[in-house]
């Protein structure tokens, strides 16, 4: 699979036609304001946890921002290799499966939709597919009614991630003349960005130290009912072992994605 239609990364092409937008809320009229929550990560598959931390974050900023909608992006297989993946479960990392598994589960939430964008493309870091995503919302927006190229530029963006993956994310940026803070700059130049790091590990609660990073950074502490520990190595694990398919169920938050994993053990 390749995307050919990036409009941030390419010439023009098919892309600007299938990047998601039904479950966006756009305003009737311009200029548009507000913010959407983009939640990239490996996602080897996407499971109950995960879903909980992109929740944690729209509760905890609705009341202060005008929320749009949320994009959930898988990274391409290819990046990981660090997983070492090596036994029958590697299936579930395979694009395909994770992409159906995380379409399943976010299905019934009117306000998450698949960026899709990685996997088609199959390379590119995530500070390059950030970029990507406001540019190909841009074209997709072109194709509506009423709607302008560039409007998208001032939504703002709000990467979603859990407390546990900030520390190593704060060392890329710590010199400002590193590859991630040149990148981090045309970010910034792009259109409104920040970072939401959320507290929804209550095991392991990461202390966040923001200080010398060129953008905001806001923490949310996820309540009780978002915050169990979960992670897609115990699932993994578990569908090896063929748990009962509600176990599964409930780990993963949907028996539809429950039931096309179980499909898949052979």
């Amino acid at each position: 699979m390749r995307c050919d239609g990036c409009t941030a990364l390419g010439e023009a092409g098919p892309w600007p036609e299938i990047f998601p937008l039904e479950k966006l809320s756009l305003p009737e009229e311009t200029p548009m304001e507000g913010s959407i929550l983009w939640y990239p990560g490996s996602f080897a598959p996407f499971h109950l946890g995960h879903l909980n931390c992109l929740r944690a974050a729209w509760r905890g900023l609705q009341s202060e921002l005008n929320l749009l909608g949320a994009y959930v992006q898988p990274q391409p297989f290819g990046h990981l290799a660090y997983k070492k993946l090596e036994d029958q479960s590697s299936i579930l990392a395979t694009d395909l499966v994770r992409l159906r598994i995380l379409e399943l589960i976010i299905s019934k939430e009117d306000w998450v939709m698949l960026d899709p964008f990685a996997i088609l493309r199959g390379k590119g870091s995530n500070l390059e597919h950030l970029r990507a995503l406001r540019g190909n919302m841009s074209a997709a927006m072109t194709h509506l009614t009423g709607f302008q190229a560039g409007l998208a530029n001032v939504i703002e963006i709000i990467w979603v991630m859990g407390d546990d993956a900030f520390p190593h994310f704060r060392e890329k940026f710590l010199d400002p003349h590193s590859w991630h803070s040149k990148q981090m700059e045309k970010v910034l130049q792009d259109g409104k960005f920040r970072l939401c790091v959320v507290h929804n590990r209550p095991s392991q609660r990461t202390l966040i130290n923001s200080e010398a990073l060129p953008f905001q950074v806001l923490e949310i502490d996820a309540p009780p009912q978002l915050s169990a520990d979960l992670s897609a190595t115990a699932l993994r694990n578990a569908w090896l072992s063929r748990v009962p398919e509600s176990e599964i169920s409930q780990r993963l938050g949907s028996a539809e994605a429950a039931n096309y994993m179980r499909s898949l053990r052979g």
